[in-house]
C-alpha cells in the first residue's frame, strides 16, 4: 500500500518521482493515467456483460426417484458455471434453467444431469438423464425433428405433438442457438421458455410422469 500512498502524495505536491531513472512526473500526466486505467476497467466490464447470451431452457428429467430427489438435481445443476437460476417440479420432472450461453452450451447443462450424485445413493445403480424440451409455435413437428436430428452432437430427436425431446450424445457441445437455426430452417419456430412461469423447486405436489 506504502507506493499507492506514495503516488497520492506526489499528486498533491504536483510531482512524482519513478523508480526508473528520478524523472519528475506532473501531477496532470498521473491524473491522466489514472483515469485512462479507470476508462479501461469501465470499457471491460461493459464488454463483459454484451457478451452475455442469456438463455432460459427447460429440461425433461428421468430417474426421479421421489421428492427427495429434485433438492440435489436443483443444487448440481446450479453449480454449473454460467448457470444463474435453476428450479425443477417433480410433479412433472421439468426443469427450468436460466444460464449464459457465452458460459456453456445448452447441451453440457443436460449432460451434466447423469454427474450429479443419486439421492438414492450409488448401491441403487440410479442415475438422473435429462432431454432438452423444445415446443413449437409453429412448423411441422415431423420436419423439424428431423432437421435438428443432423445437427452435430444431437443423439436422438422424441416427438410427443408439438413437442420435442432432444437427447445429446455424451460431450456434445451443442449451443441453444444452433437449435434455433436448424428450427429455423425447417420453417418452424420455437414458443419462449417464461422465467415467470418457472415452476417453484419445493413444488412436490404428485408424481412424475
Amino acid at each position: 500500500m506504502e507506493p499507492i500512498v506514495c503516488c497520492f502524495r506526489a499528486c498533491r505536491t504536483g510531482t512524482a518521482k519513478t523508480h526508473t531513472g528520478g524523472i519528475t512526473m506532473s501531477r496532470s500526466i498521473l491524473w491522466t493515467l489514472i483515469g485512462a486505467l479507470t476508462l479501461m476497467m469501465g470499457v471491460s466490464q461493459i464488454a463483459a456483460q454484451q457478451k452475455q447470451e442469456i438463455r432460459t431452457v427447460a429440461i425433461k428429467v428421468s430417474g426421479l426417484h421421489c421428492e427427495g430427489c429434485v433438492d440435489p438435481v436443483v443444487q448440481g445443476l446450479r453449480k454449473l458455471q454460467g448457470v444463474q437460476s435453476a428450479d425443477l417440479e417433480f410433479r412433472t420432472a421439468v426443469a427450468i434453467v436460466r444460464y449464459d450461453e457465452a458460459q456453456i452450451p445448452a447441451s453440457q447443462i443436460v449432460l451434466a444431469l447423469t454427474k450429479i450424485p443419486h439421492a438414492m445413493g450409488p448401491r441403487s445403480n440410479m442415475k438422473y438423464e435429462g432431454q432438452l424440451m423444445l415446443t413449437l409455435a409453429k412448423g411441422d413437428a415431423k420436419r423439424v425433428a428431423q432437421a435438428l436430428g443432423k445437427v452435430v452432437g444431437v443423439a436422438k430427436v422424441r416427438q410427443e405433438r408439438n413437442t420435442l425431446l432432444v437427447a445429446f450424445q455424451p460431450n456434445a457441445s451443442v449451443r441453444y442457438a444452433q437449435i434455433e437455426q436448424a428450427i429455423k430452417q425447417a420453417g418452424g419456430a420455437l414458443a419462449p421458455v417464461k422465467p415467470s412461469s418457472a415452476p417453484n423447486s419445493h413444488d412436490h405436489r404428485g408424481h412424475p410422469h
